[in-house]
Formats: structure tokens, C-alpha cells, sequence
């Protein structure tokens, strides 16, 4: 038996006696090796890919609470394209909770869940910056925050395009916000462009690969215009089709 003193902080306390609700079950189509609440999840897709409807459909079933199937969960959204439509949000989350209930006073609900999405414009690198370092004190005044949301991680790297790759600015954000999502056991999500892409394998990439536990590539394929949705965590992979109507983003089983 180990005699050694464990030592402990105060801000570890706290974060392990807070009780994070499971984000297990967002969407077993997607997340096929289970999903725990600390890991990271990177999606990336083209302008035509529909990255925007999946991030729709993950945080509606993020935020609707049980007993319309969602997993009541607040969400932190961190904004810095100004790209995510709170509008078809809103139609989506009407669409799911008329689906149970019918269309009883269906607006009202929806206004009281969209409550549970906490939004964070920064309109530049340093607002980005200055959220990351206040992420654990954001994270102890909202409990029920089980997830953050970086919609994109990119964005700003043309103002660092001097000092840092690309790979490089993009881990030195991971690296800030994994420091708080670990001990608060809370998941992130970010989104990201392929403009820089290096296809050479780079020390940052392998790096991001240890951090991130499923990589989602969305695109439409021009010679068959199907969208397909390649998923991979760790050396397993799956292959989604998927389609994009009024009411949002469907598999296609």
C-alpha cells in the first residue's frame, strides 16, 4: 500500500466534487467507441459539407432536457466565425419537441431551453485568448456546463500566420483548453478549416492526434453528390452518408 501524499488544490477539489452529467448517448451513429466527458472532437468539412447542421443537431440533443431524449447538458459556445444560425436552432429544436409533445406552446419551451446555450462572441485572437484563460472560472459559475463548443479553432490564424504554423496555433489553443476541460471533466468540440492543411505529418499533428479522440472529416462527394461523413478514433474508422433537408441533418441508414 502506497504511503505517498497526494497533494491536491483547491480548484481540483472543487472541480471533482461537481457532477457532470453524462454525455454518453449524443449520438451513437457518430461516436461509435462510446463518448467520455472529457474528450475532444474535431470536425472539419467545406462550406457545401453541412459541418454547421451537424453542430445544430449535437448541440439541440445536447441542450433539450430528457424527456424530449435529450441529455439536458448546457452548452458554452465559443463564436468567432459569426456562421452558426441561432434561427435554425430554433426550427430545430421546435421540429424535435413537436415530434413528442405536438405543437403545444412549443415556441415558449423552446425560448426557456435555448437558456442552456451560453454564447461567447470574440471578434478577435486576443478576445479568444482572454476566454480561454477565464475558462475555469466560467466553468465553476455555469455547473451545468457539460461541453464547449469552438466554432472555429482557426479563425484567427491569419493574425499569427507569422509566428506560429498552422498546426501549431491550433495545439497551443487545445493544449489552453485542455489545462481546465480535464480536471472539470467537460467535452470540447471545435471546428476547423482546411485551407492550411499541411499533408505532410507534422510533431504538432501527431501531437493533436493523442488529444483528439474522434477526427470528423464531412464533404460531398461532386460525382455522386452524396455527403458523406468519415469518422475516426484512434485506428478505427466508419463511414456515414448522410443528408441535409429543412428539418436539419439526417443519417442515412
Amino acid at each position: 500500500m502506497s504511503t505517498e501524499t497526494v497533494f491536491e488544490s483547491g480548484l481540483q477539489l472543487i472541480t471533482r466534487l461537481i457532477d457532470r452529467r453524462s454525455v454518453e448517448d449524443l449520438d451513437n451513429d457518430l461516436f461509435f467507441n462510446k463518448l467520455q466527458n472529457s474528450d475532444v472532437i474535431e470536425i472539419k468539412g467545406t462550406i457545401t459539407s453541412g459541418m454547421r447542421c451537424l453542430l445544430t443537431k449535437l448541440i439541440a440533443k445536447f441542450i433539450l432536457p430528457s424527456k424530449y431524449d435529450g441529455l439536458d447538458v448546457d452548452v458554452l459556445f465559443i463564436n468567432t466565425e459569426n456562421q452558426f444560425q441561432i434561427s435554425h436552432l430554433f426550427n430545430f429544436l421546435q421540429q424535435e419537441i413537436s415530434n413528442i409533445q405536438g405543437p403545444i406552446n412549443v415556441d415558449q419551451l423552446v425560448r426557456e431551453i435555448l437558456n442552456s446555450l451560453k454564447i461567447i462572441n470574440c471578434y478577435t485572437h486576443n478576445q479568444l485568448l482572454l476566454t480561454l484563460h477565464s475558462l475555469d472560472n466560467l466553468l465553476l459559475q455555469n455547473k451545468k456546463v457539460g461541453v464547449i463548443v469552438i466554432d472555429s479553432i482557426s479563425t484567427y490564424y491569419w493574425q499569427q500566420k507569422n509566428d506560429l504554423s498552422y498546426n501549431s496555433f491550433i495545439m497551443k489553443i487545445l493544449n489552453n483548453i485542455r489545462k481546465v476541460t480535464i480536471d472539470f471533466k467537460v467535452l470540447t468540440i471545435y471546428t476547423k478549416q482546411f485551407n492550411f492543411e499541411s499533408k505532410k505529418l507534422s510533431t504538432e499533428q501527431h501531437e493533436g492526434k493523442k488529444i483528439v479522440r474522434y477526427e470528423i472529416n464531412m464533404y460531398k462527394n461532386e460525382n455522386t453528390n452524396e455527403f458523406i461523413c468519415d469518422v475516426k478514433s484512434g485506428a478505427d474508422k466508419k463511414q456515414l452518408s448522410y443528408r441535409i433537408s429543412e428539418t436539419g441533418l439526417q443519417w442515412i441508414k
